[in-house]
């Protein structure tokens, strides 16, 4: 697999570190990073870890993602991206590529009010839940 776990395993033995110093700098165990780079685990740095290795290391968060350089020639388009994160964070991933596929074409006047949607429908479930516990 030439993917984000040889990328990460590679840029940490370039920088000369083991995988203590390198987890010390992020913050996260020398076992994350670990089950990380093994081909073994199906485990991968989750979006706080990969801003943390960006940040700290000065790397970019499109090439442990992707190996692409981080500009517009190689950034991802619309498509692959709402795949790429049905793949990863989609409870049920067909909807959810849906939602993001229509959100991608939306101006950010609509985004604002889809976000406004959507955080109104949280807050009535979360009420909804709470009135039943009582009950």
């Amino acid at each position: 697999m030439n993917g984000i776990k040889s990328r990460i395993r590679q840029f940490r033995k370039d920088m000369g570190m083991t995988m203590a110093e390198f987890s010390k700098g992020i913050g996260v165990s020398a076992g994350n990073v670990g089950d990380w780079e093994s081909e073994a685990r199906t485990s991968v740095p989750g979006a706080q870890a990969l801003i943390s290795i960006a940040n700290t290391y000065d790397v970019s968060i499109d090439w442990l993602l992707l190996g692409a350089k981080a500009s517009h020639e190689n950034s991802i388009d619309k498509k692959s991206y709402s795949e790429h994160i049905r793949a990863e964070y989609a409870a049920n991933p067909e909807l959810f590529s849906k939602l993001v596929e229509a959100s991608l074409r939306m101006n950010e006047q609509d985004l604002l009010e889809l976000l406004k949607f959507a955080e109104a429908i949280q807050r009535s479930s979360t009420q909804s839940t709470l009135e039943s516990q009582t009950i």
